[in-house]
């Protein structure tokens, strides 16, 4: 992850929020002042991953009227009382994703605003950073964890819950079934989750609806959210279950009330509990084969395959295909085989992509899809993803979001994904590498006959042999994909040992190798990228350097050498930006390794390149931005801004690029 501040203006913590950022681990840092140049602004935003512009500056109106703008990561926007009547916001469409304004009234009226005015399509979120985000966020927060929430909303993904906020929907989601009424202000999220996920039917507050209900949710609600529930349980019907509250709501009956912590473990659903209908196996081929290799996962394989057969669309056979398991996983699915659609395949130890292929020379269905032993499918998985390939029969893939876990159980991101064409793909899976791929596989579905067009999983990638396989489609050129933006499967990731990274290395660097190869520098070549003419060398340096320092790879290796050929390429033919970008990259990458030294001295080269060397500042870097913030204010505005400490010290303060503790400062701070 890279983080680009722009900064226009001066707020009241904007010096801290920035230290915060900088100081936030594994999070590089691009900071940039608000007039900077249209060039040097889309260079540096083009590789980041999250934007946030403190202010409405001249640099982020010349983004949102460039024709290519769409093509950066989308962005925060904090701005002040006296930018609210000048906001452009048609144009803040698709390329704002959080709007941060300074009082709660105003955050309300902006997202009326932008709901009726905008057709709801934008997905723009609005919050208050005096009143309203400590409510939406944690409730209660006190002066000092303002940054810390701050920090949050720029490094959460864009225009998302948060990821308590993502516990209580999912804890709700399990403690609720049939008909469901939503009483408070709960976000649409979870109406989404519950309907379009789950299943359910959901019903909203009505004092003139008396029809029965089988679940009550209790939301946050401003007033009265205790009366409202007890005003609702008597529609609950005789067998209805207990009423679910969602984080700040007032149970009506503590005693008859299910309430969830934030932090706890999501529960994961007995398999004793709510057996499966029986279903009747067709005599003719099912649509959906899913596969789900296993080995040596009895403990968690009972729950895949229990989520599977809940699965409301029926029409599907479950083939669990065992590589050599010696831990009870035959056991363990034994229990499973009433069910006429689930069958075992047992073979003999010998790697992930011969599992694979077993079970699709096995399936019998139109559509493979997969899940891990260990990940779980919702409710209405399937029906959504045949709905898809029903709607547009031209599509091979399907792929969805989803919700990662984390080892403990508890839950680490509802991670999205974006839609791409296949002109796309080839570089978002270069851009991959470093951070995921973008197709989660554990929720794909692809046509059958696709395999029989470009081949099996290669025997030789014991991991990273989805990659491979995804890597062949795009060489295809004539592959359709199609996303749901919708979270309908839970992933439990346990962090790699060092040798499983190791062995990733080594297959990252020969799956890379054979991008760059087949498609060349100008297909993996973003469109920003061509608008700003970069040389080939440093767009493949960018992309290997990427991968590099994400997963730490040593100095000697032929993944460190080849960026590092191409980076100083950079150096030598390049302009004066390319120069600087190619400098700060190599710093980016010595830091990685714990050279930090060397890291300096190319993080100042790369911020003073071209001009001499200044004397120590004796205060931040980011104070250097100061006088530009106030020139963008209007007359009188910046005297009536409160100000940040002119004198606050900064021990172990060197460079420019020692604000970023974890990453590097770009070289526009300095002219």
């Amino acid at each position: 992850m890279q983080v680009t501040l722009v900064v226009s203006r001066f707020f009241e913590n904007t010096q801290g929020f920035a230290r915060a950022v900088a100081g936030h681990a594994g999070v590089p840092v691009v900071l940039l002042k608000g007039d900077e140049t249209f060039e040097r602004g889309v260079r540096a935003m083009r590789s980041s991953t999250r934007v946030w512009f403190e202010g409405f500056g001249p640099l982020l109106e010349q983004l949102l009227d460039a024709p290519r703008s769409w093509n950066l990561p989308r962005a925060c926007l904090r701005v002040a009382e006296y930018e609210l009547a000048r906001l452009p916001l048609a144009k803040l469409r698709g390329r704002i994703s959080d709007l941060i304004v300074p009082e709660a009234a105003a955050a309300s009226k902006l997202s009326a605003v932008l709901g009726r005015d905008l057709d709801g399509e934008l997905s723009m979120r609005v919050h208050s950073y005096e009143t309203d985000l400590r409510r939406q966020i944690l409730e209660q927060v006190t002066p000092g964890e303002d940054i810390s929430r701050l920090v949050w909303l720029l490094l959460k993904h864009p225009g998302d819950l948060s990821r308590g906020t993502w516990r209580s929907i999912g804890n709700i989601s399990q403690n609720c079934r049939g008909r469901v009424l939503i009483v408070g202000q709960a976000p649409e999220e979870l109406r989404t989750y519950l309907t379009e996920a789950c299943g359910v039917e959901v019903v909203d507050e009505d004092p003139a609806d008396t029809s029965p209900v089988d679940s009550i949710v209790t939301w946050r609600k401003e007033t009265d959210s205790a009366a409202a529930s007890e005003r609702y349980r008597a529609r609950l019907c005789q067998a209805g279950t207990p009423v679910a509250t969602g984080p700040g709501a007032s149970p009506a009956s503590p005693a008859a009330t299910t309430k969830f912590r934030l932090g706890g473990e999501w529960p994961r659903p007995a398999a004793t509990d709510e057996a499966p209908r029986p279903v009747r196996v067709k005599a003719q081929p099912p649509l959906v084969s899913v596969v789900v290799p296993v080995y040596n996962d009895a403990d968690r394989v009972d729950v895949a395959l229990w989520s599977l057969r809940r699965q409301t669309y029926r029409d599907i056979e479950i083939l669990v295909v065992d590589d050599g398991s010696t831990d009870g996983t035959a056991r363990a699915v034994a229990k499973h085989l009433n069910d006429r659609r689930v069958r075992y395949l047992y073979k003999p130890h010998s790697g992930r992509p011969e599992t694979r292929n077993l079970g699709v020379r096995e399936a019998r269905g139109a559509y493979v899809a997969w899940l891990g032993s260990d990940d779980e499918s919702l409710p209405n998985r399937f029906m959504k993803q045949v709905e898809a390939v029903r709607q547009d029969p031209s599509i091979d893939i399907v792929h969805t979001d989803g919700l990662i876990f984390r080892p403990d159980g508890t839950l680490h991101e509802c991670r999205r994904y974006k839609p791409f064409t296949a002109e796309e793909f080839p570089r978002r899976l270069m851009a991959g590498f470093a951070t995921i791929c973008p197709i989660l596989d554990t929720s794909a579905m692809i046509r059958r006959s696709l395999y029989d067009r470009i081949g099996p999983y290669d025997p030789a990638f014991l991991r990273c042999q989805d990659y491979d396989f995804y890597i062949r489609t795009a060489m295809a050129g004539d592959v359709r994909y199609k996303h749901i933006p919708l979270a309908l499967v839970k992933v439990h990731q346990n962090p790699p040992t060092p040798e499983k990274t190791a062995l990733m290395v080594d297959f990252y660097t020969r799956l890379a190798t054979k991008i760059v190869d087949f498609f060349g520098p100008e297909r993996l070549t973003d469109p920003a990228a061509r608008d700003l003419h970069l040389p080939s060398c440093l767009i493949m340096a960018e992309y290997l350097a990427a991968i590099v320092t994400v997963l730490k790879v040593k100095p000697g290796h032929t993944l460190y050498e080849r960026a590092q050929q191409y980076l100083k390429q950079a150096i030598t033919t390049g302009g004066t930006l390319d120069r600087v970008d190619a400098y700060r990259l190599l710093g980016v990458m010595m830091r990685a390794t714990g050279d930090d030294g060397l890291a300096e001295l190319y993080l100042a080269r790369a911020a003073h390149y071209g001009q001499p060397v200044p004397r120590v500042p004796k205060e931040p870097a980011i104070a250097a931005l100061r006088p530009g913030a106030r020139e963008s204010c209007p007359a009188g505005a910046a005297e009536s801004q409160p100000e940040a400490a002119e004198t606050e010290p900064v021990e172990g303060v060197r460079s420019l690029a020692a604000i970023a503790v974890a990453g590097y400062v770009a070289g526009p701070l300095v002219k």
